[in-house]
């Protein structure tokens, strides 16, 4: 009972079933109950609401301008009831309701995408928050119990005891804006590179790391400000391939050329989550989604 109110749900259904059919006969036959006791609980719910909410006065019931108005309450109303009981039933599962993906930008793959799509579908209640951190800051933000699921560039050093399986690599292309200066060459060695002010996408408390090839960096803590920096010709960069594509495309980014082909390098990812969630539904179904689309490519 919605004791504040002095209706019930029951009365709500009976409602919303009488409007969307058109005749209290036919809500009754669908509920199982006589017609008498459908357009009683009308009535009641009309004399709680001290709202006339059906026209009586032709052959078949129709919606007064405030029962039109209060279906749409009604409606809402429901809709919020049974979201509270899902996710009382996810609470005696022991089910996660609300889920933390820490995603490094660097790590994605297009499957990340459709995934999520999946993921929706297969839990409709769960509350979804999406959090992009770098590198380190990934495996950071898990261990500081700020996320549930994260996948990262392969660092084993910064782990710890987060549960670990390998994902797929992927690819990284070095990249400048057309009219920068290594964009002209067309057999470029590290050494060249080296001499050329690089765009580093860093974790947050890190500045550096293996990737680094010049002395002379700026760091910036995503792959979309690497690719906009890199466009005004401030310096070379080093991102996932799917971020420079239109860049490229359109002719304002420049793929640069090795003396062996192109500079690019494949860099491994891993699927990470901290151990108290291995056994989580919600855990255990990200973390089938992405072994099968592994295995599927």
């Amino acid at each position: 009972m919605l004791v504040q109110s002095g209706f019930s749900l029951e009365q709500l259904k009976t409602f919303v079933l009488v409007a969307e059919v058109g005749s209290f006969s036919q809500a009754g036959r669908k509920l199982g109950k006589a017609q008498s006791a459908v357009s009683l609980q009308i009535q009641n719910l009309e004399l709680d609401l001290n709202i006339q909410l059906f026209d009586r006065s032709g052959r078949y019931p129709k919606l007064t301008p405030e029962g039109e108005v209060m279906l749409e309450e009604a409606r809402y109303m429901l809709a919020r009831a049974r979201h509270m009981n899902d996710l009382a039933t996810s609470l005696q599962r022991h089910r996660l309701t609300e889920l933390v993906i820490a995603a490094d930008e660097m790590a994605l793959q297009p499957d990340f995408d459709p995934i999520l799509c999946r993921l929706a579908g297969a839990f409709p209640q769960l509350k979804v928050t999406l959090r992009y951190p770098v590198l380190a800051d990934v495996a950071h933000t898990l261990q500081a119990e700020q996320a549930h699921f994260g996948i990262s560039l392969h660092m084993p050093r910064q782990y710890g005891d987060l549960e670990v399986l390998q994902y797929q690599p992927t690819r990284l292309i070095y990249v400048a804006a057309a009219g920068h200066p290594l964009a002209q060459e067309a057999m470029l060695t590290v050494d060249q590179l080296s001499r050329h002010r690089q765009i580093l996408v860093s974790a947050r408390n890190q500045q550096g790391s293996d990737w680094q090839a010049a002395p002379s960096c700026w760091f910036v803590e995503n792959i979309w400000g690497a690719v906009e920096l890199c466009k005004t010709g401030v310096g070379w960069t080093i991102v996932p391939q799917y971020a420079a594509r239109n860049a490229i495309a359109e002719g304002k980014l420049v793929h640069l050329q090795a003396t062996r082909g192109k500079f690019e390098r494949m860099a491994a990812t891993d699927l990470l989550w901290p151990r108290q969630y291995r056994r989580d539904p919600v855990v255990k179904w990200l973390v089938a989604a992405f072994t099968q689309s592994k295995s599927a490519r």
